[in-house]
């Protein structure tokens, strides 16, 4: 199965293109979305609108986050909605943020995306 993949971060772009060249996962992503530096602020439910609207496909979309704002805006935009563990948020935090699913370490996304990709949390 194969589904567009984005950045999208509230890091300014001019630094995120680099970090995700640097560390060889361009190749992976249709695109790198964040704000620029000479734009006003924008939230995190902005930027994904703006990647939405490059690469998603209504209804399909998935916001994989490990932050409160990564699941408000995957939510904003009807998408499903994955917290991850590995990163600066923790499980409570992504829980209470309406976290659809919540994942605990990197080779086990796939797998939750393909097999539980049709189950919410209720």
């Amino acid at each position: 199965v194969r589904m567009p993949l984005a950045v999208v971060t509230t890091k300014p772009l001019v630094f995120a293109e680099p970090i995700v060249a640097a560390v060889g996962l361009s190749q992976y992503f249709t695109g790198v979305f964040g704000p620029t530096l000479d734009a006003r602020a924008e939230t995190k439910t902005e930027t994904l609108g703006r990647a939405l609207a490059v690469c998603g496909s209504p209804g399909q979309n998935w916001m994989v986050g490990d932050r409160s704002h990564d699941m408000v805006a995957g939510k904003a935009h009807g998408a499903r909605t994955v917290g991850v563990t590995w990163g600066i948020g923790d499980e409570t935090e992504l829980t209470t943020a309406g976290a659809d699913h919540i994942v605990a370490a990197p080779q086990q996304l796939p797998y939750m995306m393909l097999g539980a990709g049709n189950r919410r949390r209720a």
